[in-house]
């Protein structure tokens, strides 16, 4: 009786404190409402997914999905935000995505129906501004600036301003590179764009840069051969060329120097290249014969000048390149006016101009010039008390351009006093006359220049003859560029 009396005392203190449980918020919360205004912003891998306040509702979330009936394949943490970027994302055949967003109550979930949306195909931006500049003597750095949504870029740099002839393009993953193992003295020409994943921007306009090419050691020497005998004389008792030629190539390959330009060597008789063996002709014209060694040099282009049609006056000239320097540099051979007087003087004058012209005309690059050969002029042509009015035509022409005479430049000429014009006779003159001449443009070093004379024993020429004039040789420097 007593256990059955305690048992119905406790059960109103039962009843009250159910009836407190099940009015508690944590486990009787009401579901919130639906997000309302939600939209996409996506990007070809990304997407931002914003809604408006759902009623009732303290948090929110975010699945994707890649089929609407399927479970999620991603996501969000619970946030109190209303907007969130998925990254990463890729597209797939039918529609990429759909997303379900989640409101909260406590416990309580409300989910809105799948809605699917599709990524935007990937377009990567264009690359705004590009440079180069050098970067030692074999590589240069390429810098651009950043193109939207490349992942990489890839660079391609050719020798052709066509972008035919290409090296290997490069990938890198920065907005820089340093190509190297590039070739001395040559123009390269360079574009790039961005890629992301198989799929490339624009390329950039084509623009090129020069490898610098190293200063290259030349030497020149010029030659009158005098090899159509119109020097032979019975008083001065030379021989002919037929004996000469052999004398004269002696002293040419004596000579060291490693570019011949000759005067009256013609070609059909002449032939002076038969006594220049590892030589070739670089370029031919009414007896001038310009030579280089091939061992040394490659000619890249060669021509005629014609200084005067009446009096039959050219000139010869040829592109070469230092091979071990790749610098690229131009010889000239020429033979102007012959005899003293003004009248000479000022024909001398023009062709010298007319010289200087069409030089500058084949050469727009502005390579550096070295001018070799007889100019049929010195400082006698101004002696006013032989020659009144006279006046060393070449030398005045040459300075006012800028273009000096090697033989003012070096700083201790060889043989200077010895005219280079012997005339074959002996005992020589030596009057520091010098026809012969060597002039370059002003950048050119200027090492060692003389007047190359054979001896005997009495200072006097040895003999034979090998021509009525000495060689003259200037030993030079071609700046790199």
């Amino acid at each position: 009786m007593l256990v059955l009396l305690r048992r119905t005392l406790m059960l109103p203190v039962v009843a009250a404190l159910l009836s407190t449980a099940l009015l508690s918020p944590s486990s009787a919360a009401t579901a919130p409402g639906l997000p309302t205004g939600a939209k996409v912003t996506a990007t070809w891998s990304t997407a931002t997914i914003s809604w408006g306040a759902a009623s009732g509702a303290t948090e929110y979330a975010v699945c994707l999905k890649r089929v609407a009936a399927d479970p999620c394949v991603r996501t969000s943490q619970r946030t109190t935000a209303r907007t969130l970027t998925f990254r990463n994302l890729t597209p797939v055949t039918d529609t990429d995505y759909y997303y379900v967003i989640y409101s909260y109550n406590g416990t309580a979930r409300s989910a809105t129906t799948p809605q699917g949306f599709d990524l935007p195909p990937l377009v990567v931006g264009p690359i705004g501004s590009i440079s180069a500049v050098r970067n030692g003597d074999t590589s240069i750095k390429v810098r651009w600036s950043a193109a939207t949504d490349a992942k990489a870029y890839e660079l391609q740099l050719a020798t052709d301003s066509a972008m035919q002839h290409q090296l290997r393009p490069r990938i890198v993953e920065r907005t820089n590179a340093a190509p190297g193992g590039l070739t001395l003295g040559t123009r390269y020409y360079y574009r790039v764009r961005g890629t992301n994943n198989g799929v490339n921007g624009r390329f950039t306009s084509v623009k090129s840069i020069r490898v610098p090419s190293l200063p290259a050691q030349i030497s020149v020497l010029t030659y009158n051969l005098c090899g159509q005998d119109k020097c032979v004389t019975r008083a001065n008792g030379m021989k002919r060329w037929t004996t000469r030629k052999a004398y004269a190539g002696r002293i040419a390959r004596g000579t060291g120097a490693d570019i011949i330009a000759t005067q009256e060597s013609h070609d059909e008789d002449t032939r002076f290249g038969t006594e220049l063996p590892g030589f070739a002709l670089a370029a031919y014209k009414s007896a001038k014969s310009l030579f280089y060694n091939t061992s040394k040099y490659n000619k890249l282009r060669s021509g005629t000048i014609t200084l005067s049609s009446t009096y039959k006056k050219y000139a010869v000239w040829a592109e070469l390149r230092d091979e071990a320097t790749r610098n690229d540099f131009i010889v000239v051979d020429a033979h102007l006016q012959p005899y003293k007087g003004k009248a000479n003087d000022d024909l001398r004058s023009a062709q010298t101009k007319v010289l200087l012209s069409k030089v500058a005309a084949i050469n727009p690059d502005k390579l550096l010039v070295v001018y070799a050969g007889d100019f049929n002029s010195n400082k006698s042509n101004a002696d006013q008390d032989r020659y009144p009015g006279g006046y060393d035509a070449p030398l005045k022409v040459f300075t006012a351009a800028g273009v000096p005479d090697t033989f003012v430049e070096a700083t201790a000429p060889v043989g200077a006093t010895w005219n280079s014009a012997n005339q074959a006779i002996n005992p020589p003159l030596r009057h520091s006359d010098h026809v012969d001449h060597i002039f370059a443009d002003a950048p050119i070093i200027v090492n060692d220049w003389r007047v190359i004379v054979s001896l005997d024993d009495r200072r006097w020429y040895a003999t034979p003859f090998a021509s009525d004039h000495n060689p003259v040789r200037a030993k030079l420097t071609i700046p790199g560029r």
